[in-house]
């Protein structure tokens, strides 16, 4: 994978994150804005994220 592909990849799983954790403040009770949500999730969670390297080693060690 290059890292162009695997940045896409990241930004593409961590836009899916954010709305599935927007999804789940609503099921809380909680109305955000995906905006909002975004600034929530990113100050909590992406510091955990893996990294573009991590997207790399991963599509190579999946490799035919």
């Amino acid at each position: 994978m290059t890292t162009q592909a695997a940045y896409k990849a990241r930004m593409t799983e961590q836009a899916c994150q954010i709305q599935q954790y927007k999804e789940m403040l609503e099921m809380q009770g909680r109305c955000v804005s995906i905006d909002e949500a975004a600034m929530e999730w990113i100050s909590r969670y992406a510091d955990k994220f893996p990294s573009i390297d991590s997207f790399i080693s991963n599509s190579s060690s999946h490799s035919i």
